[in-house]
């Protein structure tokens, strides 16, 4: 500014001078010349006067100048450095007459000074005037003496000025505007008082300058001020400046005051700041400026409650040094952001600028490129002891660092947290083609991991209290605008070491690639507790009243098209809800919404092994699978203890299990194939599910394989062993359709060992309890295969009679031990509602043989309907019907059972026995019993029942032989055998009256309490009829019955035989008795008839089957079995 007043009052000096010697009355204008030529010879640049020069001398001198411009320097964007609407001068004429020249007013209107550092570094102000003396005296032609004029200048006014500074090295430009300023000088060395006021960056500010005299040897004292009027700030200066002043040194005492911070660094550009730090700030320490240094020392900073003191200082030259070192005692952070005060900014107000063609105009340049100056080394060194933030203490924090040649050094960024824990990070920013990039190291500890992240605000009462304790963390990172890389990273959290490296690509699509390995892991240790279960009624108010349509469109793993990533996971061993995996891995790559998995599996847990591999695409649009797997099953036990399920079959015969397939397809339709192997069994699954994310639907076929049925069996029940030891493969296919709640299963067809088997089943759960419908067909089943081998030990007989005298005899009131008491479960009966359809062609058990039984029942809320249960059986039918109602703990039962046209003869000789009749039999029985055992059902069986048919008794030849040689040996011999006369007798009566012809069979029964009663079971023969009375113990397996037999002429008479049946029902001891057997001497009768007719009983039998006589008792007892007795 000096230098540009200088070059504007020299010439005016000079005219002022020739207008002393000069005429009166001049024509100025002709002087534009020399004035321009003066300017041009004092700065060196070039200048014009586009108005008039106006001189008046009355009633004192004044000069006015307009349209004066001064050129920039050549390159310039702005071609004037100097702009002057007009320029006014007016001096005393008195002081000219003691050669000083008094400026009482020097007045600048509306200049625009334009200032410009240019690429090279050259400036604006670079002008190199010529010493005031010789410019002056030693150009007057006048003659006047060689005595310099003193000049002083009373008022100096700037009207309406603009000022403008453009930095093109580094980028920036600063105006201010409606500049008004005054100086007063006593003269061109001083004092000086200036007073301005502007507008920079919208903001209004003043400023007043006072200095000292200029005088050889002697400090200059300079005292400025300056403010921020709107925001309430402050700037004093109060120095001096040193010999010799033009390479002097600059001291003094610099203090600034802002009554609020966050406005100060609005306006001075730092951008809006937390509302915390709105609050009054001071800065002030010791200045010191000379031509190459800048610095401020022992310097006091305060904001609010905070303080701390600091050093600055700039060094210019090559390169400059800037240094700056900050120490606080104290920070405490808590009460900063405890203010609840907005954050307060000043908005830059929109500065109309002057539309001229020579405004400053703007240089568009292509991408910038970053970097940080090579000239400039820097080092900053902030030291914070103790700062107090979310209740806990933050010490020791500090950070070192240094600019040189380009690059950052950060020697150290370090602090001690809270819970025994630090944190440091070292490292070089540099600039490699005009982009940073940041190497350096990390590193962190803590001893109490837990109280760390408490105090950081991370809630970890869910984890367990011995959980993260011990935690450190090391690595090395490299930063750049493009990627991130952390290498060598070892973490050590509790008991666990994780190592690896970590990429991440910073674009638009982010992408990122992981490699980590953990040695251990206990993730039970770190998972929360179960939570309560909630009360049904806290359920209900939780639950949303408005439904949720989930729609196919919705794709649950989107978010995986918004990066790309490549993982490599690796955990050698981690425990899960108590169960340890080992070596699980997880390798894969996604890239644009396609996930390829290279390899994700597990090499042992559980007792289990799987290995994944295969593709996710479209993640954005359509997402498809294409996935396979191999899996496997060691210890099929340990895998159900895990899983908490109780073990459906033999984990001994299961051995191990070995899985395999593929998945590909859309969420739409899924193709799946899987293959499995297990305990000697294949099963194999193809086919297509639909619609997997809403309602599913299954479309597969399965095949079932086993090369033994009795060792598949064995699997769900380890105590099958039957009959037959090996029963054949088992070989099954069917097709399984429909969704979840409503399966099917259609065209079975297959060999359970010898018998095929075909059909469908549905299973429904949608319903309140599943629905089971089933129509099968089936060849012959032999039940005795499957059956477990007869014990041959005892026969039946021996067996009963063991059990008779086990009871205790007759009686014993208690049950047949056959009978057992261990409870039946009904209660499978509630689990499900069902309607099954069965058709055999046969069902052969022992020696009975139902042919083409079909049995039809239905399961309905814990009751089974048999509707149907119909057979051939020995030439007639059997028919069942029946209920079982599950409901009550003692589940009743009611059994409707029909027999039609059953075959005696075919029914004796299927059990190996002699027929003693043959006929058709037909019985109706409606039985009920309720019990929970077999002891209970028997004993509280009830109900009634009829028998009728047609009935012949069968006499075997050998007694057809004896019975003739009776008639024969009572003709001849009567007299002297009375007692085969009467046998003989009895004899051809029964034989005559039912075995010659068919008699009617008809009787009715009742059970009671698992007895069965009969008082009317007639036969009615030819001229005899046989009525049987008796009971049949049931629960005791006992039988008391008699059968009476009696001429059909001679009723209400004693019967002329009888026999009666007690003991063991399946081997009763028979007793007959009769008028006829009174004589007390039968035997010899039957010794007579032997000796009188040998051999007419027929030859004699083999060794080892007896005696080989037949008795009149025996014969007698033959025919009454065919009666039923």
């Amino acid at each position: 500014m000096k230098k540009i007043v200088i070059a504007l009052v020299v010439p005016v000096v000079l005219l002022v001078g020739a207008v002393l010697v000069g005429p009166s009355f001049i024509d100025w204008n002709s002087y534009k010349g020399q004035i321009v030529a003066a300017i041009r010879d004092n700065t060196g640049r070039d200048a014009s006067i586009d108005g008039n020069i106006a001189f008046s001398i009355l009633p004192k001198p004044a000069l006015s100048i307009t349209g004066l411009r001064i050129a920039n320097f050549e390159g310039a964007q702005t071609a004037d450095m100097v702009r002057l609407q007009e320029l006014r001068v007016r001096v005393s004429i008195g002081p000219l007459l003691e050669r000083r020249i008094v400026v009482e007013q020097l007045e600048l209107v509306e200049p625009v000074i334009a200032f410009e550092v240019a690429e090279d570094g050259k400036a604006s102000w670079d002008i190199d005037i010529a010493a005031v003396a010789e410019s002056g005296a030693g150009s007057a032609e006048s003659g006047a003496s060689e005595t310099p004029f003193d000049i002083s200048l009373a008022n100096v006014r700037v009207d309406g000025g603009v000022l403008s500074f453009e930095d093109r090295r580094a980028g920036m430009s600063e105006r201010v505007e409606q500049l008004q300023m005054m100086i007063v000088a006593q003269s061109l060395s001083g004092p000086f008082d200036m007073k301005a006021s502007a507008l920079a960056r919208g903001v209004p500010f003043s400023i007043e300058l006072t200095t000292g005299t200029l005088k050889p040897e002697q400090p200059l004292t300079i005292g400025l001020k300056a403010a921020l009027t709107e925001a309430d700030a402050k700037l004093r200066f109060n120095g001096k400046m040193l010999p010799p002043i033009q390479t002097g040194l600059l001291s003094g005492k610099l203090e600034i005051v802002g009554s609020n911070a966050v406005e100060l660094a609005s306006i001075a550009g730092g951008g809006d700041l937390p509302s915390a730090l709105a609050q009054p700030v001071s800065v002030d320490g010791m200045l010191m400026v000379s031509p190459d240094k800048v610095a401020l020392k022992g310097t006091a900073i305060k904001l609010g409650a905070f303080s701390g003191n600091g050093a600055f200082s700039v060094t210019l030259g090559e390169p400059v040094n800037v240094d700056i070192a900050i120490s606080v005692n104290r920070l405490n952070l808590d009460d900063f952001l405890s203010q609840d005060t907005a954050i307060t900014t000043v908005p830059t107000k929109s500065t109309s600028r002057p539309a001229a063609s020579d405004e400053p105009k703007t240089v568009k340049s292509g991408p910038v490129k970053l970097g940080l100056p090579k000239n400039i080394n820097a080092s900053l060194d902030l030291a914070i002891d103790v700062i107090q933030y979310r209740g806990g203490v933050i010490r020791e924090a500090g950070l070192r660092a240094a600019l040189a040649n380009g690059e950052v050094t950060l020697d150290r960024a370090s602090a001690l947290l809270p819970g025994a824990s630090d944190i440091s990070l070292l490292g070089f920013l540099s600039f490699t083609g005009g982009e940073p990039s940041f190497d350096g190291e990390i590193a962190a500890a803590s001893d109490n991991l837990r109280s760390l992240l408490d105090w950081s605000g991370v809630d970890t009462g869910a984890l367990p209290p011995d959980r993260l304790r011990g935690f450190s963390y090391a690595s090395k990172i490299k930063v750049t605008p493009i990627a991130l890389e952390v290498q060598d990273i070892n973490v050590r959290l509790d008991t666990s070491t994780m190592t690896g490296g970590l990429a991440v690509a910073l674009r638009e699509r982010p992408g990122f690639g992981l490699r980590l390995a953990i040695d251990q892991m206990n993730l039970d240790a770190y998972l929360p507790g179960q939570p309560r279960k909630p009360a049904a009624n806290e359920l209900a108010q939780k639950r949303p009243r408005t439904s949720v349509t989930s729609s196919s469109k919705e794709i649950p793993l989107g978010f995986l098209s918004s990066f790309d990533a490549n993982i490599d996971l690796e955990i050698d061993q981690l425990i899960v809800k108590k169960g340890l995996a080992r070596k699980v891995r997880f390798d894969g790559l996604l890239i644009g919404g396609n996930l390829s998995v290279r390899s994700a599996s597990v090499a042992d847990f559980a007792g289990a092994r799987a290995d994944f591999s295969g593709d996710l695409k479209g993640l954005t649009t359509t997402p498809s699978i294409g996935l396979k797997y191999h899996a496997g099953v060691n210890d099929p036990g340990k895998l159900f203890r895990f899983l908490g399920l109780s073990q459906p079959i033999s984990m001994r015969e299961l051995s191990k299990v070995n899985l395999s397939g593929s998945v590909d397809g859309t969420l739409e339709a899924l193709a799946v194939k899987s293959d499995i192997a297990a305990a000697g069994a294949k099963i194999a699954i193809e086919g297509n599910v639909k619609q997997i994310m809403n309602a599913p639907t299954l479309m597969l076929g399965i095949a079932i394989n086993h090369p033994e049925l009795a060792q598949f069996v064995r699997l769900a029940a380890p105590d099958f062993r039957p009959a037959a030891s090996k029963l054949g493969p088992l070989a099954a296919a069917f097709r399984l359709s429909g969704t979840p709640q409503d399966l099917k299963l259609s065209e079975l067809d297959g060999a359970l060992g010898p018998v095929r088997i075909k059909g469908a089943m549905a299973v429904r759960t949608d319903r309140t309890v599943p629905f089971v419908k089933a129509d099968l067909s089936t060849s012959e089943i032999l039940l005795d295969l499957f059956q477990p081998p007869a014990n041959s030990a005892k026969t039946a007989t021996a067996r009963g009679r063991a059990a008779n005298s086990a009871l205790g005899g007759r009686g014993s009131t208690r049950p047949d031990g056959r009978w057992s008491r261990e409870p039946i479960d009904f209660s499978r009966l509630k689990g499900f509602d069902a309607d099954v359809n069965v058709r055999m062609a046969g069902l052969v058990s022992d020696k009975i043989r139902l042919s083409e039984p079909v049995v039809d029942v239905s399961l309905k809320s814990g009751q089974l309907d048999v509707k149907q249960c119909r057979a051939r059986l020995f030439g007639g039918t059997v028919s069942v019907k029946g209920r079982v109602n599950s409901a009550s703990k003692k589940p009743p039962i009611k059994i409707d059972l029909v027999l039609s046209d059953i075959d005696l003869a075919a029914t004796a000789q299927t059990f190996g026995v002699l027929p003693r009749a043959n006929g058709l039999l037909s019985a109706n029985a409606s039985l009920t019993m309720s019990g929970n055992s077999e002891v209970a059902l028997v004993s509280s069986l009830a109900g009634t029942g009829t028998l009728n048919g047609k009935v012949q008794v069968k006499v075997t030849e050998q007694e057809n032989r004896a019975i003739g040689a009776l008639g024969l040996a009572s003709t001849l011999f009567g007299k002297k055998i009375k007692e085969l006369g009467k046998v003989g007798g009895v004899t051809n009566n029964i034989f005559n009256a039912f075995g010659r012809s068919r008699a009617g069979l008809a009787g009715t029964f009742v059970i009671e309490r698992g007895v069965l009663h009969t008082r009317d079971t007639v036969l009615n023969g030819n001229g005899a009829r046989a009525l049987t009375v008796g009971t049949i113990d049931l629960p005791r397996w006992l039988i008391d019955a008699k059968t009476s037999v009696s001429r059909t002429d001679q009723q209400g008479q004693e019967p002329f035989v009888s026999v009666a049946l007690t003991g063991a029902l399946d081997s009763p001891n028979p007793k007959v008795v009769g008028g006829f057997l009174r004589s007390s001497r039968p035997e010899p009768a039957a010794n007579s008839i032997q000796q009188i007719l040998p051999g007419i009983l027929g030859p004699k039998p083999e060794s080892g089957s007896g005696s080989g006589k037949v008795k009149p008792k025996d014969i007698l007892r033959g025919l009454l079995k065919g009666l039923g007795g």
